[in-house]
């Protein structure tokens, strides 16, 4: 079905939440296809609307503090997993090391740094072509989905 524009399509959707329609635009909604279908589509949402307005039901002040109350601890809760975490990984990197010191082990840290560095050398390329993924699918997808 091939999209059709009306350039009343602005003021039949105004009206559409309005009790009063003017004679000349309801004449123009009577002759013309797609505004009439957007009217009835627009009514249709105004008085569902108006519905859920009249049926809804406001929770108590009780209730709404209670929410809040639980909200904030859990939030708090998070906090301290999250600071808790940190120190767990901090207490396990020192023990580690803790435990290679006592036992005589070392690490040549200069070795291990080139290590990482060819490493990332051999990736970069894939890892570049990655980010450009990452980076250029969403703005693909945003073009390809919105309409001009």
């Amino acid at each position: 079905m091939a999209k059709r524009d009306c350039e009343r399509e602005f003021e039949v959707l105004e009206c559409a939440g309005k009790a009063q329609i003017g004679d000349e635009l309801r004449a123009h909604i009577d002759a013309c296809d797609s505004c009439r279908e957007l009217f009835e589509v627009a009514r249709a949402v105004v008085d569902d609307r108006s519905v859920l307005m009249r049926d809804a039901r406001l929770p108590g002040a009780g209730l709404v503090w209670w929410r809040a109350n639980m909200r904030e601890r859990r939030e708090a809760a998070r906090a301290a997993v999250r600071a808790g975490s940190v120190v767990q990984i901090f207490l396990l990197v020192a023990a580690v090391l803790i435990a290679l010191g006592v036992l005589g082990i070392s690490i040549d840290v200069q070795a291990v740094w080139r290590s990482i560095v060819l490493s990332a050398q051999t990736f970069a390329i894939p890892l570049l072509a990655l980010a450009a993924w990452l980076i250029l699918a969403p703005v693909a997808v945003y073009f390809a989905v919105t309409e001009k």
